[in-house]
């Protein structure tokens, strides 16, 4: 089954995104900066930055789009804030990245994220008095063990 994935360019170096293997499950994101863009950390802790796409999306009806980080730019210390695409949204897509340790550099075209499209059910919100039983039931953080 195949759906299809509208891009726009907002910028004329935006690069397209793209499958980087037949098995990979996201699309890679690029920066779209103007030039190399220097990540640190600040004094107090972890510094924010929203590094541009350049790009706008069209999510096709029923789905999602999550901005998820690559796992080599985690290892290095950058970390992408979860991010969600709603299907009737076209506005300028930015990647959230905070910085961990160190000071890194961002280049035009780098892949700084990725891209999931996953189906999104609209549900019905009914109100209960009661939910049903499970084997978890209320258990909370840690309740399935730490390993």
């Amino acid at each position: 089954m195949s759906f299809e994935l509208r891009v726009k360019r907002l910028s004329p170096s935006a690069v397209l995104p793209a499958y980087q293997s037949a098995g990979a499950a996201g699309i890679d994101l690029h920066a779209d900066c103007d030039g190399p863009y220097i990540l640190g950390q600040s004094v107090t802790g972890r510094r924010v930055h929203r590094i541009p796409t350049g790009l706008a999306f069209e999510i096709p009806d029923g789905f999602v789009g999550l901005v998820t980080g690559r796992s080599g730019l985690s290892s290095k210390g950058l970390i992408v804030e979860l991010g969600k695409l709603d299907s009737d949204y076209r506005g300028p897509v930015s990647v959230m990245v905070w910085v961990q340790s160190g000071a890194h550099t961002i280049h035009p075209g780098d892949r700084i994220a990725q891209l999931v499209v996953i189906p999104c059910p609209r549900l019905s919100i009914v109100e209960a008095d009661e939910l049903s039983e499970t084997a978890r039931n209320a258990a909370g953080f840690g309740s399935t063990g730490s390993r």
